[in-house]
């Protein structure tokens, strides 16, 4: 993957901002070589109708509903990933922060930037037509935008 976003941005990975991987990766890169993390829901789905949206959040709690808690305890209770509980208090424009300084800003204050702060009016605007289709599925499925936490640019930029 890193090889992927150096070529398309030409930039070393440490220098890359999120900007640069909206606009140079996401937007300039062939879409059958994109990495499989970033391809919008949308192309992944099998052709099923969906009647629910399940927010990452509560990934644990869901899979109980739906698989029982023996299995949910043993694929989802354990957040491999998450960031959400050490999330940052403060707003601060981080879009165009390269990686080397994020990862030191992390370490130092060992708390992650809430994702808002890496969306600009320009990247919703480009991340919204990037992902119609799964606002759109997303939207219906729910009856409101998987952006909602993004003070409304999200929201506004996919009209």
């Amino acid at each position: 993957m890193f090889d992927q976003l150096e070529a398309a941005t030409q930039k070393p990975v440490y220098e890359i901002t999120f900007r640069d991987f909206v606009l140079e990766y996401l937007v300039k890169s062939d879409w059958s070589k994109v990495n499989a993390h970033f391809l919008p829901m949308s192309e992944c789905l099998a052709p099923l109708y969906y009647d629910a949206a399940i927010d990452i959040d509560s990934l644990y709690e869901s899979a109980v509903v739906l698989f029982g808690q023996d299995f949910a305890g043993k694929n989802f209770k354990k957040k491999i990933n998450s960031t959400s509980e050490s999330v940052a208090d403060e707003f601060i424009n981080l879009t165009d922060i390269n990686s080397l300084d994020l990862f030191h800003k992390v370490k130092s204050e060992k708390k992650y930037p809430d994702k808002k702060c890496f969306i600009d009016d320009e990247i919703a605007t480009v991340l919204s037509k990037i992902y119609a289709k799964d606002i759109e599925v997303y939207s219906e499925i729910s009856g409101g935008s998987p952006f909602k936490h993004f003070d409304n640019r999200m929201n506004r930029a996919s009209k």
